[in-house]
């Protein structure tokens, strides 16, 4: 039987490094699924001299295909951001028009107080003019 070397840290016990034991037992099932040793390191693995070819257009579609699903979720994201723009922009309106309506209730009050005050301040001086002018042209007739 082939012996493997134990893995990093592997006598240190479960209790400081558990996570290795399902580490270990990863890189075993690896090696034992595909007849190979697994590199133990990433510098080893781009050392190896069985690299995979990377097939370009398998490596487009995929990447299209990841575009495809990244576009649908930016649509829809823009969507529904869309949608509760225009929620709160309607209500912002409806407030902006009831608030605008108001406003322009109190400026209507406001001008027929301004109109009766302005009634009453011109008829003070001309009921005394109209009296004057009646009493000097008694005089002249």
């Amino acid at each position: 039987m082939h012996h493997r070397p134990a893995p990093p840290f592997y006598g240190y016990g479960t209790r400081y490094f558990g996570y290795l034991g399902s580490a270990d037992r990863l890189y075993h099932a690896a090696g034992h699924a595909t007849g190979t040793t697994p590199c133990r390191r990433v510098p080893d693995c781009f050392r190896s001299s069985r690299k995979p070819r990377v097939n370009r257009a398998d490596l487009r579609e995929l990447t299209d295909i990841y575009f495809a699903r990244l576009e649908g979720r930016l649509d829809a994201g823009f969507a529904d951001l869309e949608g509760r723009l225009n929620t709160g922009l309607a209500g912002v309106n409806g407030r902006l028009d009831t608030s605008i309506a108001g406003l322009r209730a109190e400026v209507a009050s406001q001008m027929r107080d301004q109109m009766k005050w302005m009634f009453v301040f011109w008829m003070g001086p001309l009921v005394p003019l109209a009296g004057l002018i009646v009493a000097l042209g008694k005089d002249w007739l």
